[in-house]
């Protein structure tokens, strides 16, 4: 959950608090939940939603972050190993982003992905299509891809 809310914040201590405030909504909503697979999907989106509330609170009042606050993301999995890919991913939209994020690094399945975006299984699909063929045309991810 981390690693999701540090997609939409870089800043460690907001990226807790984002996710501090899902779970906490997630024990206020379904007290009586057992915690398996099938709530990645759901959680999803509230942690990407808080994770944009705190973004939003911290641009709205720029200069009450604290001193020494980590500004610097440090994105995990194998995509943070190459800086163009990093840049080219950073640049699809938010859509094929967001797909392509859940579906290849976070390693939900298609039926998860739909369910954590709130499309059809058809749009995921076709959105991780479309988000792999923008990467394959980058020339700077030449060779990168295994498309030489």
């Amino acid at each position: 959950m981390l690693t999701v809310a540090r997609r939409f914040i870089s800043e460690v201590d907001l990226a807790e608090d984002a996710v501090q405030e899902s779970l906490l909504h997630l024990v206020e909503r379904a007290p009586g939940l057992v915690v398996g697979e099938s709530i990645r999907p759901w959680l999803y989106p509230v942690v990407r939603f808080r994770a944009q509330g705190q973004r939003r609170a911290r641009d709205r009042h720029p200069g009450a972050m604290p001193e020494g606050v980590d500004r610097a993301g440090d994105e995990s999995g194998a995509i943070a190993d190459s800086d163009a890919l990093r840049r080219a991913i950073d640049a699809l939209p938010d859509g094929l982003r967001e797909t392509l994020l859940l579906r290849v690094v976070d390693g939900l399945s298609v039926p998860h992905t739909a369910l954590a975006l709130g499309v059809p299984e058809g749009t995921v699909k076709s959105r991780l299509h479309a988000a792999l063929a923008t990467l394959r045309e980058d020339p700077a991810l030449r060779g990168l891809l295994g498309d030489d």
